[in-house]
């Protein structure tokens, strides 16, 4: 395995693996970085004035966002996600999002721009009108990329725990002569009061608060931005006179600009804002390109028109994309894959759009990352020589508070392609309007958090799914249903399946479980929290070449890991996984146990629940970067997690 090398530079931090070191230095690596390649700025570039502002600065730095659109119903076609690039509120812009165009693609070819960590610094004189910069070949040679390094700061508003202050900001003509619900009629207005918006967004009724609330099972908490100006979560802006010559996104920079100078981010200001909500008023007044909403992807803002503003389908949609999703894709009526088509969640486009919405949360596979259920989630490694019996509860019956031993809500089959994530899509309680699958086992796949998930079957009683070279084995993974209940009168139901690899014979009830040592969430193997089962169920070469190597805990993966059952280099794999060692562990588990917070939760840093010694655990520089700071309850991580000590 490759050791991985930190190179830290005056703008950015780097991580190269040693096969690649000594390359990047000869060709001269300095400094930044670009996507294709490393560019580095013209040292004899002359200093030029931004005029553009009229600040006397030279360069600025953003971040590159991806922003994705949904369509209104029936446009099947789907929409191209767009690059943009976010100042932040310190900056002399202010919070502005500049608009990338030209050949994105070369320009950041290989990186992926989901997660928000791509930083660009720019010349001031290459932004053109309307808050553009032009990637082309001379411009290309001026903007230099930059990663940050900070993961940290693109994550909070992806975190999906604790309590988020949202913003609307309404911009508005209310004076002008036109009826907002002529949309064939260009008209400058919002149809929504302030007071009917922050009710639409805030209120008692099915919406972005109550629907996010009742999902995460109040792990996630919307309320409404408090400070200067702001009235129930909501500013009122003027729109201004040219509004339907733009486009939305030149109507959020003014808007930004207004209220970032005006309202809230002066000296002293004690506003909350989490996250940013503009309301425009309608196509074909302001330019949607196509779109009856934007949203930011693992950041903060999303941008609607008038008209669907108020709709759960929309707007709990797209803080989705701000807290990290992107879509839910199945095939459509017509057997042709579309991103938006699966009815199970909200991340698909089949809630109904209307003000009621739909009574769903999300499908398997984006529960499984949302970790608001994380207790009621398993990982199962298909067997060659078992068949797995399972118990399946929907989530219904666990918002009630009803569950049965040894039973799971979301199932998670690691490949080393894409992952299957499992569930039974019971349709009562808060899942009762689900638009897909009512009351069926559902199959979905998803490689990563922040990926589109793909529909993939629904099974009802004696129905199988199959999957050839099941994570390359070379054997076919079956998933089939053996009995499905829907509890009535208070009972919970559940659904039994068989998860196994084509040949298997022998029924479990009592399945592999991952070896846990004591004072530990998870084994990992001696190079550190990475390399856990899960990694070793992520690549099938994986246990064959390192399961009997780096021993921690008193275990290798080949002990340790249900992923390694059946390695070539394991003598009795049924027995090492099944039954505890005979001998005591050569290398003792330490003592050491993570600090427990006077109320008796676990400690976290000063960002929030997300923060805690597992995240800490489970990137080997965690600890390095961040372990001295950020503290809360007293402790910093060092002082607090065994996996920083």
């Amino acid at each position: 395995r490759d050791k991985i090398i930190d190179i830290e530079h005056s703008t950015h931090t780097m991580k190269l693996s040693s096969t690649c070191l000594l390359a990047s230095t000869l060709s001269g690596f300095i400094g930044q970085a670009s996507a294709a390649h490393l560019r580095a700025n013209s040292a004899t570039q002359k200093r030029r004035k931004a005029v553009y502002t009229g600040k006397d600065f030279d360069f600025f730095e953003c971040d590159v966002v991806e922003t994705i659109g949904v369509p209104f119903p029936g446009e099947e076609d789907d929409l191209a996600p767009t690059l943009g690039c976010e100042t932040d509120t310190e900056h002399e812009f202010g919070d502005v999002v500049f608009d990338l165009e030209g050949d994105t693609e070369e320009f950041f070819h290989g990186l992926d721009l989901s997660y928000g960590d791509v930083r660009i610094r720019v010349p001031v004189d290459v932004v053109g009108e309307h808050d553009v910069i032009k990637l082309d070949d001379l411009t290309s040679e001026q903007i230099a990329i930059t990663y940050t390094g900070n993961e940290r700061r693109n994550l909070v508003s992806s975190d999906s725990f604790g309590d988020k202050e949202v913003l609307l900001i309404r911009v508005s003509n209310d004076y002008a002569n036109c009826d907002p619900s002529n949309t064939q009629i260009p008209c400058s207005k919002v149809a929504q009061s302030a007071a009917k918006l922050s009710d639409d967004i805030f209120g008692s009724n099915r919406n972005l608060k109550t629907i996010y609330e009742r999902c995460s099972d109040g792990k996630l908490r919307i309320n409404p931005a408090t400070g200067p100006g702001i009235n129930n979560g909501v500013i009122s802006l003027r729109a201004p006179s040219n509004i339907c010559s733009m486009t939305y996104d030149d109507v959020s920079n003014w808007a930004f600009r207004q209220v970032a100078v005006d309202r809230l981010f002066a000296a002293g200001s004690t506003a909350k804002v989490s996250h940013k909500m503009i309301v425009m008023p309608n196509s074909p007044c302001v330019d949607f390109k196509g779109a009856a909403a934007w949203g930011q992807v693992n950041r903060s803002i999303s941008w609607y028109q008038s008209k669907s503003v108020s709709f759960p389908a929309v707007h709990v949609h797209e803080f989705g994309h701000n807290l990290g999703m992107k879509h839910s894709g199945a095939p459509n009526a017509q057997g042709v894959y579309r991103e938006y088509a699966d009815g199970n969640g909200y991340m698909g486009n089949k809630a109904i759009w209307d003000p009621e919405g739909s009574s769903m949360c999300f499908n398997a596979a984006k529960m499984w990352y949302f970790q608001w259920w994380s207790s009621s989630q398993r990982i199962v490694y298909p067997s060659s020589t078992r068949v797995q019996l399972l118990k399946l509860i929907p989530l219904y019956d666990l918002a009630e508070d009803r569950s049965i031993s040894g039973s799971n809500m979301v199932l998670k089959l690691p490949s080393s392609g894409s992952d299957l994530f499992i569930n039974f899509n019971v349709a009562k309680g808060l899942n009762a309007g689900v638009r897909a699958d009512p009351n069926k086992v559902v199959i979905t796949e998803q490689n990563g958090k922040t990926v589109v998930s793909t529909w993939k079957a629904s099974l009802g009683p004696g129905q199988r799914y199959r999957q050839t070279n099941w994570a390359g084995t070379g054997k076919a993974l079956i998933v089939e249903v053996v009995s499905t209940n829907i509890g009535n009168s208070g009972n919970t139901s559940i659904a039994k399946v068989k998860i196994y690899l084509e040949g298997a014979t022998v029924v479990e009830n009592n399945t592999c479980k991952d070896k846990i040592p004591n004072g530990q969430s998870k084994w990992y193997d001696a190079d550190g929290a990475s390399y856990n089962c899960e990694w070793y169920a992520n690549k099938s070469s994986n246990c064959a070449l390192y399961g009997d190597k780096y021993e921690n805990f008193g275990w290798t993966a080949n002990q340790a890991c249900c992923a390694c059952e059946g390695s070539t280099v394991v003598a009795a794999p049924t027995v090492a996984l099944t039954v505890a060692p005979t001998a005591a562990p050569t290398a003792a588990p330490s003592s050491c146990t993570d600090k427990i917070t006077d109320g008796g939760s676990k400690w976290h840093d000063a960002d929030g629940p997300a923060y805690n010694c597992e995240w800490y655990a489970n990137k080997s520089s965690n600890c390095a970067l961040y372990g001295g700071k950020y503290e809360n309850f007293g402790w910093t991580a060092n002082q607090a997690c065994c996996a920083c000590k």
